[in-house]
């Protein structure tokens, strides 16, 4: 069966052209994360070595057999229209990452503005569908459930499906585009490297998985246990008479108590789990992180003809793609 919220998000079908919207900006945002992630090997190549020129080293990162054709031709007119003095080039380069950086502002804008509007459209669209729901039930039932239980689901419960929405069309789309830019760049400057640093992610998906499977089942129970409180407040509360004739108070506190020590001992599993995730899968990718480090370090110092700044921004991707991932 079907999960309940990812059936509740085919109703963002009917803004296909604004969801396309946002995530031409989360792209155009992810584009310009990776641009600038890319220019750091030529910032350093031109701050340490000086001894060669400038064209030289753009052919021999960009004009190589090992690169697509687009790129080839892109680094040999880069080679030919380069100017001679390093401070110029050195400026360019930053003028280069301001101009990216404000490209991915305007990008994450025009995400974060397209994901609330649909977010926003989807929650009124489910709070009529409700309150439909509501003005046909028979009187007898409205009568015997009462009209606030009805009320507060009109009003209160389309919001855990607004910031599940939001975070759907948001953080995580975000997020994966900027992890695969940062992925893509780290591919460009050493495939075999960057292959070495993935090989954690098989094990943080699992890790994941099991993670999310003990989150959903105690949620589940969560859920119930809090069904469980509401009846029982509803009964105490709506037969405070009988309560009060036959002198409850003790017996209803403490059924109370119990089903409230429940909740929290349910709520509790939830929180090591959530807790555990986060620092472990971090610490599992900091650890491949230095394996890679590790290795490139070794090249480095053993090989002479060893692109460093390659190296280096293959190690900074693949740690921001950790964190982004």
């Amino acid at each position: 069966m079907r999960d309940p919220l990812w059936k509740s998000t085919t109703i963002l079908l009917k803004y296909k052209r604004l969801i396309a919207v946002a995530m031409l900006g989360a792209f155009l945002s992810a584009a310009s994360f990776g641009g600038g992630v890319a220019l750091l090997a030529p910032t350093l190549k031109i701050l340490r070595d000086q001894s060669i020129p400038l064209a030289d080293q753009v052919r021999h990162w960009l004009v190589r057999p090992d690169r697509w054709i687009f790129v080839q031709d892109f680094g040999d007119w880069l080679a030919r229209n380069l100017p001679d003095d390093r401070y110029h080039i050195f400026l360019l380069v930053l003028i280069s990452i301001t101009f990216l950086s404000v490209i991915g502002s305007c990008g994450r804008y025009l995400h974060q503005l397209m994901t609330i509007t649909v977010v926003q459209r989807a929650a009124m669209v489910w709070r009529g569908r409700m309150y439909r729901q509501v003005i046909h039930i028979p009187l007898i039932e409205q009568l015997r459930v009462g009209s606030a239980d009805h009320i507060s689901r009109v009003v209160f419960d389309t919001r855990p499906l607004m910031t599940a929405y939001r975070a759907l069309l948001g953080k995580t789309v975000e997020q994966v585009l900027r992890g695969a830019a940062a992925i893509c760049v780290a591919l460009f400057w050493d495939v075999g490297l960057t292959l070495i640093g993935l090989i954690c992610a098989p094990v943080i998906a699992v890790l994941l998985q099991r993670f999310g499977k003990r989150v959903r089942r105690a949620t589940r129970r969560v859920l119930r246990t809090r069904g469980r409180m509401v009846g029982a407040l509803r009964e105490s509360t709506g037969a405070i008479r009988v309560v009060k004739v036959h002198n409850a108070e003790g017996y209803e506190r403490r059924r109370f108590r119990r089903i409230n020590r429940e909740q929290y001992d349910q709520e509790m599993k939830i929180r090591s789990a959530r807790a555990l995730a986060s620092p472990l899968i971090g610490t599992l990718g900091l650890f491949f992180v230095i394996l890679v480090a590790g290795i490139a370090g070794y090249h480095i110092f053993r090989n002479e003809n060893m692109d460093s700044e390659g190296s280096i921004t293959v190690i900074v991707s693949l740690g921001l793609a950790a964190s982004a991932l």
